[in-house]
């Protein structure tokens, strides 16, 4: 698959319905999708893989058979496989969404979640202060993919990954060079490079990007 840069704001305006997932891309078997949080969606779970919950605008719950929990935005959340739960909002949120999107059971009666542990939240802000620049700060793993932050300042590094890489900023425009490509990617899009290809940001902000296992860095 070619390079893709994509606004979230123009997909934001595609979006019919509250929950109602729009794939944005794919990462490899993972798929990005972004969604409109409002209201309550019903309880379920997925029984083959985790997913992973970004907030983009606003914050949302996280919902299980517990109750409620937080989940501001800018913040990172795994739900690991077999964990029923749901999301809700009392004012409109988007939401990025990593789930692959298959075998979704939904249930309405009494049920106890697998045995598998609560949602991981995490606050790459908070990461970040401790780390120097350009430095990639691991985040979260989901499945086979790693989730990492990276405070860019200057010229950044050059790496090449094995595997498709996806690229969000969340604070600040960045320059990114890819194959022959120089462009400008900043807060509300994304950008997705496809395996096999040497990429550089430069210039000063933060990201989260992503990728399936390990990614090779070059001098």
């Amino acid at each position: 698959m070619r390079f893709q840069l994509l606004s979230i704001h123009e997909a934001s305006h595609k979006i019919k319905a509250p929950f109602e997932p729009l794939r944005l891309t794919d990462l490899d078997e993972y798929s990005c999708f972004l969604y409109r949080c409002e209201g309550q969606m019903a309880l379920h779970r997925h029984l083959e893989h985790d997913e992973v919950f970004w907030p983009l605008d606003h914050p949302i719950e996280l919902v299980d058979e517990q109750g409620q929990s937080a989940l501001p935005a800018g913040m990172l959340a795994r739900v690991r496989r077999g964990w029923r739960h749901g999301s809700a909002a009392q004012a409109p949120a988007h939401v990025l969404l990593l789930s692959r999107g298959e075998r979704v059971l939904t249930m309405n009666g009494h049920y106890t979640s697998l045995d598998s542990a609560p949602p991981e939240v995490v606050a790459p802000l908070v990461r970040l202060a401790e780390v120097a620049d350009n430095t990639p700060t691991p985040l979260l793993r989901c499945d086979s993919l790693c989730l990492y932050a990276e405070r860019i300042s200057g010229t950044g590094t050059t790496r090449e990954a094995d595997h498709d890489v996806l690229i969000a900023p969340f604070q600040g425009r960045l320059g990114l060079r890819c194959g022959g490509l120089v462009i400008v990617v900043g807060e509300w899009e994304i950008a997705r490079i496809p395996a096999g290809t040497g990429w550089h940001l430069f210039g000063d902000g933060s990201v989260v990007w992503m990728t399936k296992e390990r990614y090779e860095s070059k001098p």
